[in-house]
């Protein structure tokens, strides 16, 4: 099975801000702050994911737009909206979504979310769940004076189901700590960081595993953000960052679930086929 769509800049996009990091990103495996402001296209689709955990406490990750129907999805990692093993009970609560985020900053406001998409076996509690099935989608409500998301700031496109290797890949999110760095360096995941760099078969003698693995530093709460590729010209979600190597504070491999079925299964009940 494959998917695949191109993104959808919005209609009074201003200039790329690729400029403003691809200088300093020579396959940097070093996360880097994305310059602030980060208000316009194709940047300000990234943002910081809340959600409330069954104990009351607060659940940070990362989320970007992704091109659909309802022109009001986002993509990130299943373990971002649900616990893994309760099925319909396991989703998150009050999941927002504040596009573009930067220290208490929400140039684009706060959205709030309508629905939640993981899959099936993640959230039955599969055991190769983190494999395959660590991605999931918001659908967020309206949000006045925008309207729907995608159409007030645009969306990445998506290629699912083709391949594992990838080159000048991106990746972005808020991570609160990572390898080898202080945690000054992230804020408590107040910046949007990146890496830049290829994408391999995290274990290519294992058929039954295909991950995407990535070096990138970036650890908690960058969970959720996107792996893209066409950052320049057409950019599409090709994975999500799911978990490191063990402690993040000890590995810089980053790794996105197969974003192949489960991926594509999404996608479609995202957009109602």
């Amino acid at each position: 099975m494959l998917a695949e769509a191109d993104a959808m800049p919005p209609k009074d996009a201003t200039a790329p801000m690729v400029g403003d990091i691809s200088a300093e990103a020579a396959e940097t495996s070093v996360s880097q702050q994305v310059p602030w402001p980060t208000i316009s296209w194709p940047l300000n689709v990234v943002g910081r994911l809340f959600v409330v955990l069954p104990d009351g406490s607060l659940g940070k990750c990362s989320a970007s737009v992704i091109v659909s129907n309802t022109r009001s999805a986002l993509w990130t990692a299943a373990h971002c909206l649900h616990d893994g093993e309760s099925g319909q009970s396991g989703f998150y609560t009050n999941v927002t979504f504040v596009p573009a985020y930067r220290n208490g900053e929400e140039p684009w406001g706060k959205w709030e979310a309508q629905n939640l998409i993981v899959p099936t076996s993640f959230a039955d509690g599969d055991f190769d769940r983190m494999l395959d099935a660590d991605m999931g989608s918001v659908i967020l409500k309206p949000l006045a004076p925008y309207g729907n998301i995608q159409d007030a700031m645009g969306g990445y496109g998506y290629r699912f189901g083709f391949d594992t290797d990838y080159n000048d890949v991106y990746t972005f999110g808020y991570p609160a700590e990572g390898y080898n760095r202080p945690a000054s360096d992230f804020n408590n995941g107040e910046y949007m960081m990146y890496c830049q760099g290829n994408t391999e078969d995290a274990f290519p003698f294992n058929f039954y595993d295909n991950r995407l693995k990535m070096d990138c530093d970036m650890g908690e709460g960058s969970s959720g953000g996107p792996f893209l590729t066409g950052f320049s010209q057409n950019i599409k979600i090709v994975g999500a960052n799911s978990h490191t190597e063990g402690d993040p504070r000890s590995s810089d491999d980053l790794f996105s679930s197969e974003h192949a079925n489960h991926a594509i299964a999404v996608i479609n009940a995202v957009n109602g086929s």
